[in-house]
């Protein structure tokens, strides 16, 4: 490519153009047109878009996984293809913590149970109808405290520690891990769908959850909690 006293000739720049190449007093520089540059932008925000919402729909998935606590039980021996029919037996708070005083919490269980059993087939009866079932529940209630830990606010410490950036981030570091102390209260429900000819124990779901404040959050949880716990119902024939 020819110069001439150290500068680029008319040549040598035409030749440049041609490559999207040109040439100033400050050296080469790489030209795109409006169209092009408009496109890359437009990539570059596709792609930031889908990784954003490749990260939402997992926090998503894992937050609602996060909040289903519920196992269950059965007799292998029962033949659940025979129960059709149901009556409330009643429920006992056996911590003695008098929620059952109030009217709306024995409505709100046996809404939220008896809406999983209606989906399941059964339906509620009165109990000189001859039920198939008897259900019973139990409630408790105990407060509980979570210890976690959490790093450091990087913000606020970055400002003291910039210097020494490669220590921050080193084991040392998890020395300045903030502590974060949680009081809350954690509720169990036991319900037991038990056989009215036999009188023995055909199956049992435990459900636990935290108690809000708000009885509509309790409930959303509890909802969750029975809808996992009765798409195990009826139970396969194998060892519980």
């Amino acid at each position: 490519m020819g110069t001439a006293g150290g500068k680029l000739t008319p040549l040598a720049v035409r030749r440049l153009s041609t490559l999207g190449l040109h040439a100033d007093g400050g050296g080469l520089y790489l030209r795109v047109n409006a169209g092009v540059a408009a496109c890359c932008r437009g990539l570059l925000m596709m792609l930031r878009i889908s990784r954003f919402l490749s990260a939402l729909i997992v926090a998503v998935v894992f937050a609602g996984c996060a909040h289903t606590n519920a196992r269950t039980d059965f007799d292998p021996s029962a033949d659940f293809s025979r129960y059709h029919t149901y009556y409330w037996a009643g429920g006992k708070d056996i911590t003695g913590g008098g929620s059952l005083q109030n009217s709306l919490v024995d409505k709100r269980i046996k809404d939220v149970i008896g809406a999983q059993l209606s989906a399941k087939g059964l339906s509620e009866v009165a109990e000189d109808a001859a039920p198939d079932l008897a259900i019973l529940y139990w409630i408790g209630a105990r407060d509980k405290t979570s210890v976690q830990t959490k790093p450091s606010s990087a913000i606020s410490a970055r400002p003291v520690w910039s210097r020494y950036d490669p220590y921050w981030s080193g084991r040392w570091g998890r020395t300045y891990d903030e502590v974060v102390v949680r009081d809350y209260t954690e509720g169990t429900l036991i319900v037991d769908l038990i056989d009215a000819n036999t009188k023995q124990l055909a199956w049992r779901a435990y459900l636990v959850q935290t108690v809000d404040k708000d009885p509509q959050k309790t409930t959303e949880r509890l909802e969750a909690n029975a809808m996992a716990a009765f798409a195990q119902y009826p139970p396969t024939k194998k060892s519980p």
